[in-house]
């Protein structure tokens, strides 16, 4: 079982407070760990901490910035309310930028 199973497990059960408090927990003894700040903002943005949440989402993208697609957009979402992907431009590396613009 790896570091970041049980927090996932939390998060598809729909305890996302529980989930929160575990990759926080996670994040201090592994605080490069992209996975951990990928998944804990995650959680802040289930809570509606959406503070919380970009901070930890720059945080991974910082450390990786080849992460999953969802994560990006994510952190648009957390910046801008709605993904109005017009205004994204510079939250995301471009290639990220035009898949989201235009996702045919």
């Amino acid at each position: 079982m790896g570091i970041l199973d049980k927090g996932v497990d939390l998060l598809r059960t729909g305890k996302n407070e529980e989930a929160a408090d575990y990759f926080l927990k996670i994040s201090v003894v592994e605080p490069k760990n992209d996975g951990v700040l990928r998944f804990l903002g995650k959680s802040y943005a289930l809570l509606g901490q959406k503070a919380e949440a970009t901070t930890a989402i720059e945080k991974a993208i910082a450390i990786n910035p080849e992460q999953p697609m969802w994560l990006y957009k994510l952190l648009a979402e957390n910046k801008l309310e709605y993904v109005y992907i017009d205004n994204a431009s510079g939250l995301m590396p471009e290639k990220v930028f035009d898949i989201l613009s235009n996702p045919n």
